[in-house]
């Protein structure tokens, strides 16, 4: 009896979050942010769809849309980071390897790197990577980081660093109570690499 209980308790929560993931599924937004004319910075932001949390870091599955195709990628990041500013300038502690990896999650990576090389100007239409660089990333946090913790997260990576033709940066933002991870443009100079980056 206890074990018919346990499989029917099983299943409730299943549907129940299967419900949910298939809510935020429905509820997706466009991903591209432009601020005052084509020639402005052009900025991707994707909901969190779903998390997962293992000993040391959150998994976040975050998507959106494109010309009505749904768009999206893996983020896996360190749960607890150090802050990156103080009241007097950097943190060197704030740069971390290692601490951040972006991963396809199949056709919806592909439509992602289709979106931002048409978004920025390069339709090379090409499919992501499997597994990029992993970015150095530094903390523009003034306190450190729990991602544990409802708050607005900022951050900047670095790809490409011993590579002058590839280098790239680019902002990494992630809003934990609004479930949103944004990609935000440093310099349109590092478009062409940063597409290189995900690029097969």
């Amino acid at each position: 009896m206890k074990k018919i209980k346990t499989i029917v308790l099983m299943g409730i929560f299943s549907t129940l979050f299967s419900c949910n993931q298939s809510n935020k599924e429905t509820n997706l937004k466009d991903i591209v942010v432009v601020y005052d004319d084509e020639d402005s910075f052009k900025d991707i932001d994707l909901s969190i769809i779903s998390e997962e949390k293992t000993k040391d870091k959150n998994i976040y599955i975050a998507k959106g849309l494109y010309k009505g195709k749904t768009v999206g990628l893996k983020f896996e990041i360190n749960t607890k980071l150090p802050k990156g500013l103080t009241e007097n300038g950097l943190d060197k502690n704030g740069f971390i390897k290692n601490a951040l990896q972006i991963k396809s999650i199949g056709n919806e990576s592909d439509e992602f790197l289709k979106a931002i090389s048409e978004t920025y100007g390069f339709p090379d239409y090409k499919n992501f990577k499997n597994s990029i660089s992993v970015p150095t990333l530094f903390s523009l946090n003034k306190e450190n980081v729990d991602l544990n913790k409802n708050g607005e997260y900022r951050f900047k990576l670095f790809f490409e660093e011993d590579s002058a033709e590839n280098y790239c940066e680019i902002f990494f933002n992630i809003s934990t109570d609004k479930k949103i991870i944004g990609l935000h443009e440093k310099d349109e100079e590092y478009r062409k690499s940063l597409i290189k980056v995900f690029t097969n």
